[in-house]
C-alpha cells in the first residue's frame, strides 16, 4: 500500500515510526520539515522538505500527517494545506493527535471556526481520553478514532515484559556507579507559547527552581548527584545551558541535546520536566516521574497528570522534599512506579492503525 507520511514535529513521528519502518507491505513516501527531516533521512529514509508534497491525480495510497499548532511556526499550515491538497487529488487522510492538548489548535487556524474548516477524513487519537476531549469540543465524532499510538504500545508490553533497568544503561551514557541521575526534559516553552503571564511559568522560571531545589537537598545527595538536562529538539541547548549557569550550581549538570532522548532517560533514577511527552514514555518505562509546574494558571497539558498517574509539584517550595524522596526514598519510588504503572495505553496499536490505513485506502472507513 502506498502510504504518503508528513511530520511536522519528532513527536509525531516517534509514535507512529514503529508501524510505518515495521510493515513490509507499505511503500513509504517521506515528508517532513527540521528536525524531522534531517532525522529521517539519518535512518536512511529518501525524505522530502514538506513543503514539496505534491500528489499527482489518481495517486492512491493514503496521506498520514501528524498535528502541530497550526501558528506554532510559518511551516505550521503545511500540514493543513497536506490535508487540502489529498483530497483534492482524491487521496484520503488521516491526521494523528499524539497528545492531549491543543486540540482546535491543530486543526483550525487563527480567527477560523471548526464548523467552517476542512478536516481530514479520519482523525486518529491516542485514546478515550483524548477522543472525549475532541469531542467536547465538537470535533465530527465519526471521524475521531481511537487507535492509540504504537510507540507508546511498545513501551507499555516493554515494560511489562521484563521490567525496567535503568542501572543496566548507566555505562552507555557514561553515568558513574554510585551517580544519582536525575533528568529534565526541557521544552522551549517561552518561544513556543509565549504567554508566560497566562499560563504562570515557562522554562525560565523551572529550570533556576530545579536547581535551587536541588542545592537544598542533603549533602551527601548532592555530592552523587548529576542532573542532566535534555534540551528540546527544537531548542537551543547553548541557551538552555546559560540558563543553567546562571544559578552556578554546585553539583554536576550538563546539557544534551540527543536524537534519542528516552536512552538518556532509561539511564536515569528518576526523571522531571514540564509537559513533554517525554514524561509520559518514561513513566511506561517505569521510571519515577515528576512534573514541575510552578503556578500553573491553566490546564494542565500532562494527561498522567490528569489521571494522577505522575506526580506534579506547583509550589516550588515542595520541590526540593518531593525530589529527595523521588531519589532516595524506595518506598516512594515504588510507589510512584505503581501509579504510573495503572496509567492505560491502548495495546495492538500498530493492528488498529494497519486496519484504518486499508480501510481508507479501499474506501471502507466510515
Amino acid at each position: 500500500m502506498q502510504v504518503t507520511a508528513c511530520f511536522s514535529q519528532m513527536g509525531g513521528l516517534r509514535g507512529l515510526l514503529p508501524l510505518l519502518e515495521g510493515a513490509p507491505d507499505f511503500a513509504v513516501r517521506w515528508y517532513g520539515r527540521e528536525p524531522v527531516l534531517g532525522y529521517l533521512r539519518a535512518r536512511g529514509h529518501a525524505a522530502q522538505p514538506l513543503d514539496e508534497l505534491r500528489f499527482a491525480a489518481g495517486a492512491g495510497g493514503v496521506l498520514v500527517t501528524d498535528t502541530i499548532n497550526l501558528s506554532r511556526t510559518q511551516e505550521g499550515a503545511l500540514c493543513n494545506v497536506a490535508w487540502r491538497a489529498a483530497a483534492e487529488a482524491g487521496v484520503p487522510s488521516v491526521a494523528f493527535v499524539d497528545c492531549w492538548w491543543g486540540y482546535l489548535e491543530r486543526f483550525v487556524l487563527p480567527g477560523e471556526s471548526l464548523a467552517g474548516t476542512p478536516l481530514p477524513d479520519a482523525i486518529a487519537v491516542v485514546d478515550e481520553i483524548a477522543r472525549a476531549d475532541m469531542a467536547a469540543l465538537a470535533f465530527p465524532e465519526e471521524r475521531l478514532h481511537v487507535l492509540g499510538s504504537p510507540w507508546l504500545a511498545s513501551l507499555a508490553e516493554a515494560r511489562a515484559g521484563a521490567g525496567a533497568n535503568p542501572g543496566a544503561a548507566h555505562a552507555q551514557q557514561g553515568i558513574v556507579p554510585g551517580e544519582l541521575v536525575l533528568s529534565f526534559v526541557s521544552q522551549p516553552l517561552a518561544r513556543v507559547l509565549n504567554d508566560r503571564l497566562s499560563w504562570g511559568f515557562t522554562e525560565r522560571d523551572v529550570v533556576p527552581a530545579l536547581v535551587r531545589a536541588c542545592e537544598l537537598l542533603p549533602r551527601q545527595v548532592r555530592d552523587r548527584l548529576r542532573l542532566i538536562f535534555l534540551a528540546h529538539p527544537e531548542e537551543d541547548e547553548t541557551g538552555l545551558a546559560a540558563l543553567v549557569r546562571e544559578r552556578t550550581p554546585s553539583f554536576r549538570t550538563e546539557v544534551r541535546k540527543e536524537p534519542d532522548p528516552l536512552a538518556v532517560v532509561r539511564a536515569c533514577d528518576a526523571v522531571t520536566g514540564m509537559f513533554s511527552i517525554l514524561l509520559v514514555e518514561a513513566a511506561l518505562c517505569g521510571l519515577p516521574v515528576v512534573s514541575i509546574q510552578p503556578g500553573l494558571k491553566r490546564e494542565d497539558m500532562l494527561v498522567t497528570n490528569r489521571t494522577g498517574a505522575t506526580l506534579a509539584v506547583r509550589d516550588e517550595r515542595l520541590l526540593s522534599g518531593v525530589l529527595g524522596r523521588l531519589l532516595c526514598d524506595e518506598d516512594f519510588r515504588a510507589e510512584r512506579r505503581t501509579c504510573q504503572a495503572a496509567f492505560p495505553v491502548v495495546t495492538g496499536a500498530a493492528g488498529l492503525w494497519r486496519c484504518l490505513l486499508r480501510d481508507l485506502a479501499s474506501g471502507r472507513a466510515q
